[in-house]
């Protein structure tokens, strides 16, 4: 709703057209811009597919995106500039997209841009196999935004030479996209009669007659592939396309997907837009989902295409993929956390801060009302930070002493709770056979020690994880794990009865 609103409000703001609507949306281009050279910065393994920083990248370029509308004339070089440096390493194909659906943007308000593009084609430097592909993406579809003939037939003219060299690229994606790409703009140029005017005409329709006469499978997907064969850069920009249509065929979480009701629907602003509401080509609808990824390693015995379909790994953050800087971060485990009753994790005894850190997540995930620690500075080693992934955060955390714990378990039980060891000892129940009160303290033990003789003699039960292996146990990070599950299995068996 939040999202929806503030997109309403960015477009009546776009169409307002006058001098202080200039200067506010200049300010948040800068904003825009920045605050994505800022997300750049983050190492690339936090920027896996439908993670915050994914999410982040996305709502800031569909941003960018919408505020094209508004750059003028002055500013557009440096948008554009910034555009062709975030291209040439950004790692998400779907914000690569939307970035060179952006750059065509610009260069259809602003045709003086194209040399932008052509310095970058004619650059030697060694470019990175996606930034090159997005050029050729680009160079693709703005061939068919020229409506000129005499522009158009020197545009292909121009392209044709550039294009054909990389037709024998190096690596395998580039030479796809080029032939590709070269196909569907030999196509333009025959629909309009300008092969005559190319010197290597004869050459190019011998050279495409025979790829594509026995293309591959690879070549066929991306030949279907909806941002080189129905996707329409001007045509279908809508803000159904933007916030909708292409986030769902670029899998992207259906969390971030919002649909034109929910942009229009904002009780506090009045429709009024000069971008469309909703896309009258429904061309796109009947585009397979699926995301293009390219390999960066430059050797033809790793060239490999993925185009991803079907079912796909989805992150399920609790808070509807808020970002946490979105959050008012004292007030938020006040809403997500009771820490009156239900499963507090004991971890003191535990030495490894890798295992604490991996326990911490766990602990998070499946929201344990607690989390003991021996030492709460544990939360501050660099290790503890990258196993919990932030858990840390949002996860009340108690520092419990290991010479405190027997006053603690004390405590304990006079609130009512019952205290259960993960321990194999002469008594101990299998924990499939276990079950679980609502206030349980739970207590893991000590990686080589396990649980201390006259702690077991405090605890109510202790419970084992069958096996069937050689081996005489399980690390403590997963037996704690399985445990924390087995708690949530059968309280969630118990809310349902």
């Amino acid at each position: 709703m939040t999202r929806g609103r503030s997109i309403a409000f960015l477009t009546k703001l776009i169409s307002l057209k006058t001098q202080l609507s200039h200067q506010l949306s200049a300010l948040l281009t800068t904003a825009c811009i920045e605050a994505m050279a800022e997300a750049s910065k983050q190492k690339n393994y936090k920027n896996f597919p439908n993670s915050q920083l994914h999410h982040r990248s996305h709502r800031l370029v569909t941003t960018l995106l919408i505020l094209t509308d508004s750059i003028q004339e002055g500013g557009a070089d440096k948008v554009a500039e910034f555009i062709m440096k975030r291209l040439a390493n950004e790692p998400q194909p779907s914000v690569r997209m939307y970035l060179e659906w952006a750059f065509m943007k610009l260069l259809n308000r602003f045709p003086s841009l194209e040399e932008c593009m052509w310095h970058q084609f004619q650059d030697e430097s060694e470019k990175k196999p996606t930034f090159t592909c997005s050029l050729i993406i680009i160079v693709n579809h703005l061939a068919n935004l020229m409506d000129n003939r005499d522009n158009l037939a020197n545009f292909l003219t121009k392209l044709m030479t550039e294009m054909l060299a990389w037709c024998m690229d190096h690596h395998f994606n580039v030479r796809l996209h080029a032939q590709v790409a070269l196909h569907n703009v030999w196509a333009k140029c025959k629909q309009h009669g300008l092969e005559k005017h190319i010197e290597s005409a004869n050459l190019i329709e011998k050279c495409l007659s025979h790829n594509f006469s026995k293309a591959t499978n690879v070549t066929q997907k991306l030949m279907s592939y909806f941002v080189l064969s129905e996707f329409h850069p001007i045509k279908d920009y809508s803000l159904e396309t933007i916030f909708y249509t292409v986030p769902k065929l670029l899998e992207i979480s259906s969390e971030e997907w919002i649909t034109p009701d929910a942009i229009s629907s904002s009780p506090c602003i009045q429709w009024v837009s000069d971008i469309p509401l909703y896309n009258e080509r429904r061309v796109l609808d009947l585009c397979q989902p699926g995301v293009w990824r390219i390999r960066e390693i430059d050797h033809e015995a790793s060239d490999e295409v993925e185009l991803q379909l079907g079912d796909v790994q989805k992150k399920v953050i609790p808070w509807r993929f808020m970002l946490p800087s979105e959050e008012n971060r004292e007030e938020f485990p006040k809403k997500g956390y009771s820490t009156t009753d239900g499963l507090i994790v004991v971890t003191s005894l535990i030495d490894k801060v890798a295992n604490l850190g991996g326990l911490c997540r766990t602990s998070e995930v499946f929201r344990t009302s607690e989390f003991v620690v021996n030492n709460i500075k544990c939360v501050e080693d660099k290790v503890f930070q990258t196993l919990s992934v932030t858990a840390h955060k949002w996860l009340p955390i108690t520092e419990v002493p290991t010479y405190r714990l027997k006053s603690y378990f004390l405590e304990k039980k006079a609130e009512g709770y019952m205290l259960v060891g993960g321990e194999q000892t002469a008594n101990s129940l299998s924990f499939t056979d276990y079950t679980f009160p609502k206030k349980t303290l739970l207590l893991l033990g000590n990686e080589k020690e396990g649980i201390p003789v006259e702690m077991i003699q405090m605890l109510d039960s202790c419970i084992e994880i069958p096996q069937q292996g050689v081996i005489r146990s399980l690390n403590v990070h997963v037996s704690g794990a399985l445990l924390i599950w087995e708690y949530t299995r059968q309280q969630m068996i118990g809310q349902q009865a």
